[in-house]
């Protein structure tokens, strides 16, 4: 963060007017949701701007931001305002501050303002568009254009809706609004207004039905006025989390986090209307909601054409025909590295395994359905790999006739439609598929969703020659449009629910075509609690609610309300969030990974042999809501489990230790099958279907997900 009081971004001066700073309401009653234990575990942060020293108070300012832009003088947002009838919010009511003397030390008088933007009406971003002259309201600002959202002038119009007196609002439209609506001051825009070359209004509703953000792009700066997006900082790192005046919670979680990915993914100062103090916010990717996801993602974009490169840890002065392991990295096929920290191959290396990581095109660029191109570029990268291997391990001491292709999520994915792929046939002879989904693949139809999406926010037809003249600074720039697409039809549900715009497209789902994978030895698995990921670090764990749940099961099942009478009679005792982090998981994750072992069972020949497992390693992480989610197998896959950044209350691993000997027993069950194809356990068949239970105890179970399996086949 920031303490910003003025600062240059291009060719635009922003300048901090406060009008007031202080306490304002309780936690508990300002952030209904938000675990009291997020307060304390951020205290030093929060306060004395954000939080009282009692660790009661909530702490906000009332401020305006003052841009000069194109010769022009612009405030946005104009605080609670003077002599102004508050009867439900008493420390505003009839206020005399100096906030003109304030804007006057930044060298501005009322009649300099060419504009004024309300991001939306709330009571405390329209005060001061008026003041009381001789008993009459009339505007502050005399020379100014008021832009005000259309949206909330209809939604505070007695005139429209008599019904909306009192109230928060109370009085508001009255004095502070439709006094500048009848001086002809006011322009009432919707979805989208451009001020100048650098400013830009954009509709974000859900704290109200109007609220906007205004983004500045000037020369190489980048910046996002949020308006009440956020009220404290804790909202950037649990952005599921709304205040008590957020009217449509659901659009309110989804606009924020839109913006605060625009922002990471454009390097954007982010500026709310209520943070004093530390009043602008650098947002980084390196997060996942509130959960520290560097390790995992690694350091991010890097520009440069020589990305399709592989990094090999071998043992130092081992002898040759060493087992060799290829690892495709997950990341929803938009973002991870093969530099990632979690992906460290010396445990390998010591145990004398060749490990390879592979880096493959991502996002559009690897995945995006185009007519006239291939599909699954990214794909077609990996098995590019699978040859270069074959080629070239021998050097580094790997035998090129014992491979095994190993990918975790995205990566598992893509390693299940390589065995579905005729041309690897020989290339490698196992597999490993670590959380990944044989359902997963998009149907071409539904690929072409995200083609045309990408088109429209590019600004160019859905063709190859147009999307060949766009530069991957654009592709990466237009990731955050693409986010929640929906991209059910009439015939198949978004296999992956919306987490990402992008995966392998297939006529048939790669579960029923195991061309590769015939004569392959199969370790396939999954995480107990996959679907935590998606829901604890946005506070989501807490937050859900019974439609929540229903809502979840009708975007994976064709009779939802059957599927979520099936898991509350498994899980009694189960809250709202954990039932839907359940049934989230198994679309996903669970699903695909039970019928690619029964697939792989059935059809397997020449002694290929499949085995299955399930981590169940609770992280005590987020407030012990993560759990066994969804990447929490990885440092103990890959024996990391010393990695600083994995440790904490916010990082993947938790506060404390993992049992000491789990990482060393994983590790040495994946050396064990890269090795001999036999990781130490009972081989799964469609019979008894076992599976080893992996956590600080190891149980090897048999069909442990019967009832759920067949919920969904029902």
């Amino acid at each position: 963060m920031r303490d910003l009081h003025e600062i240059t971004l291009g060719d635009v001066t922003v300048t901090r007017i406060e009008e007031m700073h202080g306490p304002i309401m309780p936690t508990g009653q300002f952030f209904p949701d938000l675990p009291e234990q997020a307060w304390k575990d951020h205290r030093e942060m929060l306060v004395p701007d954000h939080l009282g020293t009692d660790d009661a108070m909530v702490h906000v300012a009332m401020q305006t931001w003052l841009l000069r832009s194109e010769g022009r003088t612009i405030l946005i947002d104009t605080g609670v305002g003077n002599d102004k009838s508050r009867p439900s919010v008493a420390v505003w009511d009839h206020l005399e501050l100096d906030y003109l003397g304030n804007l006057a030390r930044a060298g501005v008088r009322p009649e300099d303002v060419d504009l004024v933007v309300n991001t939306h009406l709330h009571v405390d971003h329209v005060g001061w568009n008026t003041r009381l002259v001789d008993g009459v309201w009339v505007p502050t600002f005399p020379n100014a254009t008021y832009l005000m959202p259309r949206a909330d002038f209809e939604r505070w119009n007695p005139a429209t809706h008599p019904d909306i007196a009192g109230g928060v609002n109370e009085n508001v439209f009255e004095d502070s609004v439709a006094p500048v609506h009848a001086a002809g001051q006011a322009v009432l825009w919707e979805d989208s207004h451009t001020i100048d070359a650098n400013l830009r209004l954009e509709a974000a509703p859900g704290h109200t039905p109007g609220s906007s953000v205004i983004t500045l792009a000037s020369g190489s700066d980048r910046a996002v006025f949020v308006g009440d997006l956020l009220h404290t900082p804790l909202q950037i790192m649990e952005p599921g989390h709304n205040s008590c005046f957020c009217e449509d919670p659901a659009a309110s979680r989804a606009t924020r986090r839109k913006i605060l990915g625009w922002a990471a993914d454009h390097n954007a100062l982010v500026l709310p209307a209520h943070l004093a103090g530390h009043s602008a916010l650098e947002v980084q990717r390196d997060a996942f909601g509130l959960l520290n996801m560097s390790p995992f993602f690694g350091p991010g974009w890097i520009k440069g054409v020589d990305y399709l490169t592989v990094t090999v840890r071998a043992p130092e002065d081992a002898g040759p025909n060493l087992p060799v392991l290829v690892f495709v990295h997950g990341g929803g096929f938009t973002g991870g590295s093969t530099r990632a920290p979690l992906y460290d191959g010396r445990a390998f290396a010591r145990n004398g395994v060749v490990l390879v990581t592979v880096n493959y095109r991502l996002g559009i660029p690897g995945f995006l359905h185009l007519p006239g191109a291939p599909d699954n570029r990214g794909l077609l990268d990996v098995i590019a790999a699978l040859r270069w291997v074959r080629q070239n391990i021998g050097a580094f001491g790997g035998d090129p006739g014992n491979v095994t292709l190993c990918g975790q999520s995205a990566g598992a994915i893509i390693v299940g439609a390589v065995l579905a792929a005729a041309p690897a046939t020989g290339l490698f002879r196992r597999a490993i598929v670590q959380s990944g989904s044989m359902e997963g693949a998009f149907t071409p139809e539904q690929a072409a969703r995200t083609t045309h999406a990408a088109a429209r926010a590019l600004g160019i037809r859905p063709r190859l020659d147009a999307f060949a003249a766009v530069s991957d600074e654009q592709f990466v720039g237009i990731m955050p449009e693409l986010a929640g697409l929906d991209l059910t039809t009439a015939t198949h549900f978004d296999p992956l629910g919306g987490i990402t715009p992008f995966s392998v497209v297939a006529d048939r789902r790669p579960a029923h075509a195991l061309s590769a994978g015939h004569g392959v030895d199969l370790l396939v698995g999954g995480n107990a609690e996959e679907g935590n990921l998606y829901l604890a670090p946005l506070g989501l764990m807490t937050a859900s609610t019974p439609a929540d749940v229903n809502a979840t099961a009708a975007r994976t099942h064709h009779a939802p309300a059957g599927l979520v009478t099936a898991y509350r009679a498994r899980h009694p005792q189960a809250t709202d969030g954990e039932l839907r982090s359940a049934i989230l998981g198994a679309a996903l994750f669970g699903n695909g990974t039970r019928r690619l072992a029964d697939a792989h069972a059935h059809a397997a020949t020449s002694g290929a042999r499949t085995y299955a497992y399930e981590f169940a390693w609770r992280s005590n992480a987020l407030h012990g809501q993560l759990g066994a989610a969804h990447t929490m197998e990885l440092p103990f896959v890959f024996h990391t489990t010393d990695l600083p950044q994995l440790h904490g209350p916010h990082a993947l691993l938790g506060t404390g230790s993992p049992p000491a000997d789990l990482a060393r027993r994983m590790h040495a069950a994946w050396t064990s099958f890269a090795r001999s194809g036999d990781p130490g356990w009972d081989p799964y068949d469609t019979g008894r279907r076992a599976t080893m239970r992996i956590a600080q105890d190891w149980t090897l179970t048999h069909d442990p997900r019967a009832a759920e399996r067949q919920a969904w086949h029902h």
